[in-house]
């Protein structure tokens, strides 16, 4: 069982065109829920294939660090490498009615739930949110339709479909 001190399922690096070892500090359980990114200089994503990179640290509490490329130039300044943790949303905890408690047992399911939560947290902390205080304000985001672009209805109620400017 661990304690989970961290608040993060994502670390980024910026390339350099010197360095390889990409330290996350968080944990990640196992290989199967490590994701690794490489952003080139114009915005563009690649999801890095496992053997393609090597990783220490896996299940440790205090994170571990990925190593990429593993032979030739590593990659530019300019570019990022995105080390991200990525759990699947199950639970998969079984606690029989009058059987033994282990501690440990209720420990780790906890940790799961808190690495849901820090990977819901991330995803929350990308999304175009409205302000908390305002009032009467709809959560429904219209359909985009072409030649147009999001914005409020008159009212500033809704989001609705604009003619773009010409």
């Amino acid at each position: 069982a661990i304690t989970i001190s961290t608040t993060t399922n994502k670390a980024i690096g910026l390339g350099n065109g010197v360095n390889t070892n990409w330290p996350f500090l968080f944990i990640i359980p196992n290989a199967s829920q490590l994701y690794v990114y490489y952003t080139d200089t114009l915005g563009n994503v690649t999801t890095i294939a496992s053997g393609n990179y090597s990783v220490a640290g896996l299940d440790n509490p205090n994170g571990g660090s990925v190593t990429y490329p593993l032979s030739g130039t590593p990659i530019a300044t300019g570019t990022t490498l995105t080390v991200y943790r990525l759990v699947p949303y199950q639970q998969l905890t079984d606690v029989t009615n009058q059987g033994a408690f282990y501690p440990e047992v209720y420990e780790d399911a906890l940790d799961y739930l808190t690495m849901e939560i820090q990977q819901l947290a991330e995803i929350n902390g990308r999304a175009l949110t409205i302000q908390l205080t305002l009032p009467n304000v709809s959560n429904v985001v219209p359909i985009p339709a072409a030649g147009t672009v999001l914005g409020w209805d008159p009212t500033g109620t809704y989001l609705v479909n604009l003619a773009t400017p010409t």
